[in-house]
């Protein structure tokens, strides 16, 4: 099940159980052994004293890294999702595609859309692969889009289709050795199954 399934509103009170009966019966429990930062009062409730509360928020930057790490430890041991650390930050940057690359693709596009195959003079640069599944602005991954496209498709993944045009569109470019056409799958595939959703109709412009 992917984590876009798994926030609809039908498995609202599996992820209440989740919380109250995973988190209740094993974290809480290891927080009150090993750091005696809470009083238990009832059954879902606890009291943190101002000291702890106090310092929490003093080291709020430290503890979160160490949590997000040893959290990005533990889901990566059964997650195909490509830079989990970075996904657990709260904000991301979106680089933008150099000047020269950018123009490098339009040109080989011969001035036309990746999608739609419209010709322009003014192209956004889109992240084939979603930039939401990689965190990454990669030559290999960045197509020219028309503004119609762009927003339509989004932060969702392209049909089988267009990744055959982006691999034969790839053979064209200079690309650094670690790319190659298995990689370019198995990204597309994995965002397919572990993103995008098994279930969910791919994109494909209209």
């Amino acid at each position: 099940m992917t984590k876009k399934e798994y926030s609809k509103d039908k498995y609202k009170d599996a992820r209440t159980r989740l919380v109250k009966d995973g988190i209740n019966t094993t974290v809480f429990k290891l927080l009150l052994k090993d750091c005696n930062i809470y009083t238990r009062t009832k059954l879902y409730t606890f009291i943190i004293s101002k000291e702890n509360v106090k310092y929490l928020k003093e080291h709020k930057n430290q503890l979160t890294k160490a949590l997000n790490h040893e959290l990005s430890l533990f889901l990566g041991r059964f997650n195909n999702s490509p830079d989990i650390p970075g996904k657990l930050e709260e904000k991301q940057k979106r680089p933008a595609l150099n000047k020269i690359d950018s123009l490098e693709n339009v040109r080989i596009a011969k001035n036309r859309c990746f999608y739609c195959n419209e010709k322009g003079t003014e192209f956004a640069q889109d992240h084939f692969i979603p930039w939401n599944y990689i965190y990454a602005t990669e030559k290999h991954n960045m197509v020219p889009a028309c503004t119609s496209c762009n927003s339509s498709k989004h932060d969702k993944l392209a049909t089988e289709h267009f990744l055959d045009k982006i691999i034969q569109r790839n053979k064209k470019l200079e690309l650094s050795a670690g790319y190659s056409e298995s990689f370019m799958k198995s990204q597309w595939e994995n965002c397919r199954i572990g993103y995008h959703g098994e279930d969910e109709l791919l994109w494909q412009n209209a």
